[in-house]
């Protein structure tokens, strides 16, 4: 057979359930992870690299001459991909990102043991909630590569969760003040936050709150962007969770390059603020832009107009861009002669959107 010439009609395997023949003289069980393995029959999931790794069994099933079956493909698993919660040794959230390895059917770790155990997915997220059913646990989406893996494909996206941003420049890393520049919150030991306004650019990135002394704490990469992980642009997306400005945004990164030696160039999809007019006008300086051109900037009156002559609230000028700290962007309420109105001094939402 050769290459298609032509369009043709491929038929859609519809649900996302897979049916495979269950290996002779095997029991799977419900909830646990499954394999196939040289011969294309399901199996438990385990410790051995001659396993590739399918997804979490539905139902349990039997194969076995003491039920009534045990040959190859007597009966067939129902196996479902996905995002499963699962055991894993020394796991914390700084394992986010990183490749899940099989142990057991129903626990996975953080290494390959020297190739012997099959990959199972990347770690999306860890549970550090203590009154959670997952407690402890890992989110192991399930044949997905790492971003950090040096066999994933380049179209690899790595999505996290952050607590907060810091808005400012953080001169030792190895003493960040918790509760300074970050956007109204108070960071505690294991917190994530993003650091987008370095005077160091190479020095943005996602890092690890350690333990707080005196207000303190030293930061540290996140392991799933670790220094000498290349990305490509827009390969690292992630939301923030909290923050006075910055809360329910999501960002990602718009240049490719190496973590520690680039700037990520970490923007925001869309984020708002409120201003207050002075004279008629205000400069808006901490929110990030990414584009003079291409990002928009949204205007709306959110009290009422404190005089009748304003016609629209407009830029004045086109938007300075860049990074948090150094973009700015001004508007003004305008009159119908196209200059400010001094009088109004009415508070607005302004929205950037930059992609």
């Amino acid at each position: 057979m050769s290459a298609a010439t032509q369009s043709v009609d491929t038929v859609e395997a519809l649900g996302a359930i897979l049916e495979i023949g269950v290996a002779a003289s095997t029991t799977i069980y419900a909830g646990t992870l499954v394999a196939v393995n040289a011969s294309g029959y399901a199996v438990p999931a385990s410790a051995s690299s001659a396993l590739t790794i399918l997804g979490r069994a539905e139902a349990q099933v039997t194969n076995t001459a003491a039920a009534g079956y045990g040959s190859a493909g007597a009966l067939r698993a129902r196996i479902r991909g996905g995002k499963f919660w699962f055991t894993c040794s020394g796991a914390g959230i700084s394992s986010v990102g990183k490749m899940a390895y099989v142990v057991f059917d129903n626990e996975v770790a953080l290494t390959d043991s020297s190739g012997t155990r099959p990959a199972a997915g990347m770690i999306v997220a860890y549970d550090a909630d203590s009154s959670s059913r997952t407690y402890g646990k890992v989110c192991v989406e399930i044949g997905r590569p790492s971003l950090s893996d040096s066999g994933s494909p380049p179209g690899s996206v790595l999505d996290l969760s952050v607590d907060g941003v810091v808005t400012a420049d953080v001169a030792d890393l190895a003493a960040f003040a918790v509760g300074t520049n970050t956007d109204g919150l108070t960071h505690v030991e294991g917190n994530v936050v993003a650091l987008v306004a370095q005077s160091t650019a190479a020095q943005n990135g996602l890092y690890l709150v350690g333990a707080v002394s005196g207000g303190t704490a030293a930061l540290t990469r996140i392991g799933s962007l670790a220094s000498g992980d290349t990305i490509a642009a827009g390969a690292v997306r992630f939301s923030v969770s909290g923050g006075t400005v910055f809360a329910n945004t999501d960002w990602k990164n718009t240049a490719a390059g190496t973590v520690g030696t680039n700037d990520p160039a970490f923007y925001p999809a869309r984020v708002v603020r409120e201003a207050v007019l002075v004279a008629g006008t205000i400069t808006i300086s901490n929110i990030p832009i990414l584009s003079a051109t291409k990002s928009h900037v949204g205007i709306t009156r959110k009290t009422a107009n404190t005089t009748a002559s304003t016609i629209m609230y407009v830029t004045n000028g086109a938007a300075t861009p860049g990074a948090l700290g150094t973009a700015s962007v001004a508007v003004m309420a305008a009159v119908a002669a196209g200059t400010i109105n001094n009088a109004d001094i009415s508070t607005l939402e302004v929205c950037i959107t930059n992609f």
